[in-house]
């Protein structure tokens, strides 16, 4: 059989294989019709009809071919981007972009990003969080800040708007990077080694365009639900990072200036994806059989771990001070190895269930895998066959998503949304034959994915939602408040035993030091941070990662006097029921929560064994300390977690910070009143070393990969 008439009968096949599949998908998960955008939601009638369509032109034509498509694709490209515009002021009306976004993590992605925002205003990026777990380094928080993505639009429209805008474009980047990426394929006369049809190479960047803004829209269920959109800043990056790679093996002068930069990009927005990035980088060069592209890929991700350090210095100077995994809370008991295999076996297995597949991109994915097999021999060695190779490489790391590796190999599934769009689009022109065919397969794709489209809740602050919440912990004492966490996730480590959920649609702790101006026993994100201090928190009935009332009272008191904490509100029938003792007095409720008040608490924000000591003024760089009648010698303790980064001086002499009991302190130089300061590092050479990564690696990675 000649080569084109094999390539066209596995075209064929993998084309009837998909559809089959898309069938087999649509008949078994009906279970998810009540679930917003899914397919036997109102949207059915039109994916049977698309479908139906697309099953009988692929049946009757029996010889496929490539088809011209130029006119269509502007048209797709355009309906693409418009959708995503559309989308978007549903999402969020412009009306609302000066309030705060208040859905699951939503205002603590808001909050992270306007305080790094004002560290960056005085020349840092990292410092100190002192209104929650005690106190912790903002170093700790590498994957929840979008302060750099979306710096410039902040600086324009201010932090609230400026950071909705932010989204806007990200969203928008998504379609037009892989354009752009496909247009440096075309220009280089790479694409496309089976076909002579100049339309068919034009077209394809604006279709993949196209169905990549449709696969956009997709992180509407998954991501504006949660917040967590950090994780499209990190796919954007990424895509970026592998724009620049393109770009540079095709010798265009900018290329390795996009390569550094967006590598980098992905520090500063979702670090975790530069591990991801690794390994595509590492697939494409295999996809290219070029070992210069994984060595320009060595270089370009050395410059840009330097050239991040002024986000990631900690992490490195400090290990033992950053957890990478945030969703076991014992992350040092030995790894169940038998019970990580039977965790992986069941990830495999899930691929070879239709019923199992949601309709988002990882559904899409599964469902057009045998055409994405087929497009990784038939485009091998150009960009779309990278792409379809790349939708392995991500569906092989997903499959290792156990707890043991926290949410590492979880994250990559949304790099889906860029990967299997163009592949679907190449196969769309390569063998469609007719117009007809062509659009049933772009509708099926289209009606596929699930968008919700739902404005995102609002709220002009916390006080709006929680009047009586903020007014009442405004006016407590104390040097922190304890406040119990409205976490969704399983508090309780014991696999026996699971914390209740919150009954609220916000984890709106984050806001709540802002408003009240009090420092509070509780953590912001929704589960685990980044931190060791990470169990200084009550949610859900739990503590310290077990059941509250499995705790001895006398431990808990203890853990509260040791922080100064008087008032107690929560909110969970266990953690009222074990607060119901001689030693505490219930004050009443505060709207749902009930007010617990510790008799006999010491209070105070700095302990002195003479005199007094108060935590007078305290930022995310500094701290004064104010001591009142103290003796030379005298041990001062900080209620604030200790840290090696930070440094003390009174009346210019340097004081040595010690470690008491897991919280700052130091020995009292002299008699009498006077202030200490605390002072945490700005560390301005690293934007020097920063920079210097930066040209480093624009001028290294062209020069060492340059073909002789």
């Amino acid at each position: 059989m000649p080569p084109g008439d094999r390539w066209l009968t596995l075209s064929r096949a993998a084309l009837l294989a998909s559809l089959g599949l898309s069938w087999l998908n649509f008949l078994l998960t009906s279970r998810w019709a009540s679930v917003p955008g899914a397919l036997h939601g109102p949207k059915a009638p039109f994916f049977v009809a698309a479908l139906a369509a697309a099953t009988i032109l692929a049946l009757v034509s029996r010889r496929l071919a490539p088809i011209t498509f130029g006119r269509e694709s502007i048209v797709a490209a355009l309906a693409g981007l418009a959708a995503i515009g559309v989308c978007f002021f549903i999402w969020f009306p412009p009306r609302t972009w000066n309030e705060i976004p208040f859905s699951d993590n939503w205002p603590a992605r808001l909050q992270a990003t306007l305080d790094q925002l004002a560290l960056l205003r005085h020349g840092t990026l990292v410092g100190w969080q002192w209104n929650y777990l005690g106190g912790y380094p903002l170093s700790t928080d590498l994957t929840v800040t979008l302060t750099i993505p979306a710096l410039v639009p902040m600086l324009l429209l201010g932090g609230r708007a400026g950071f909705h805008l932010a989204h806007l474009l990200i969203f928008l980047s998504l379609p037009l990077l892989v354009w752009w990426d496909l247009r440096i394929e075309r220009r280089s006369s790479q694409f496309d080694v089976h076909s002579s049809k100049f339309e068919v190479e034009r077209a394809l960047p604006r279709l993949a365009g196209a169905l990549t803004a449709v696969t956009t829209l997709g992180y509407s269920y998954v991501m504006l639900r949660s917040g967590d959109t950090n994780s499209v800043a990190g796919v954007a990056a990424t895509m970026l990072a592998l724009v620049g790679s393109h770009a540079t093996a095709a010798r265009r002068r900018w290329g390795p200036f996009v390569f550094v930069g967006g590598l980098t990009l992905i520090l500063y927005s979702h670090a975790g994806f530069l591990v991801y990035a690794a390994i595509l980088l590492a697939v494409e060069s295999v996809c290219y059989l070029d070992w210069r592209r994984l060595a320009r890929a060595v270089a370009a991700t050395a410059a840009a771990s330097l050239a991040g350090l002024p986000l990631t210095w900690e992490a490195w100077r400090y290990p033992h001070y950053f957890i990478y995994n945030n969703v076991q809370f014992d992350t040092t008991r030995p790894w169940n190895w038998i019970g990580m295999a039977r965790k992986v076996a069941y990830n495999i297995q899930i691929l070879g269930e239709p019923s199992r597949w949601l309709n988002d991109y990882t559904g899409l994915a599964c469902v057009w895998l045998p055409v994405i097999v087929a497009m990784v021999w038939i485009a091998r060695r150009s960009r779309t066959g990278f792409y379809a190779a790349a939708v392995f490489a991500v569906l092989a790391m997903t499959r290792f998503n156990v707890p043991e590796v926290g949410y590492a190999f979880v994250r990559p599934f949304h790099l889906l949304t860029v990967f299997v769009a163009p592949v679907l689009a190449a196969f769309i022109l390569r063998t469609a034959r007719t117009r007809a065919l062509a659009w049933a397969l772009v509708a099926v794709t289209a009606i596929y994915v699930q968008v919700l489209v739902a404005p995102v809740p609002h709220v002009p602050n916390l006080e709006a939602d929680q009047p009586a919440l903020v007014a009442t912990i405004r006016g407590l004492d104390g040097a922190l408040v304890l406040v119990e966490n409205t976490f969704h996730r399983d508090m309780d480590a014991s696999p026996d035993t699971t914390s209740e959920p919150t009954p609220f649609r916000a984890h709106f702790q984050s806001l709540l030091a802002t408003e009240t101006g009090k420092r509070l026993y509780a953590g912001v994100w929704d589960g685990w941070q980044w931190s060791p201090y990470r169990g200084q928190l009550v949610a859900g009935g739990a503590w310290m990662g077990r059941a509250i009332g499995t705790w001895p009272r006398a431990r808990f008191i203890a853990e509260l006097r040791r922080w100064g904490i008087r008032h107690l509100l929560v909110i969970h029938e266990p953690t009222r029921q074990y607060l119901t003792a001689p030693e505490f007095e219930r004050d009443g409720d505060v709207g749902p929560y009930a007010h617990f008040e510790l008799r006999d608490a010491d209070t105070r924000s700095v302990v002195t064994p003479t005199g007094r000591g108060e935590l007078a003024e305290h930022d995310p760089l500094g701290a004064r300390v104010a001591l009142r009648d103290v003796h030379a010698g005298d041990r001062v303790v900080v209620r604030t977690n200790y840290y090696p980064a930070w440094t003390a001086s009174a009346r210019g002499t340097a004081v040595p910070v010690i470690n008491v009991d897991g919280q700052l302190a130091f020995v009292a130089p002299f008699d009498g009143s006077y202030d200490v300061t605390l002072a945490y590092p700005r560390r301005p050479w690293l934007f020097v070393l920063a920079l210097a990564g930066f040209a480093l690696g624009v001028t290294v990675v062209p020069r060492i990969t340059a073909r002789p």
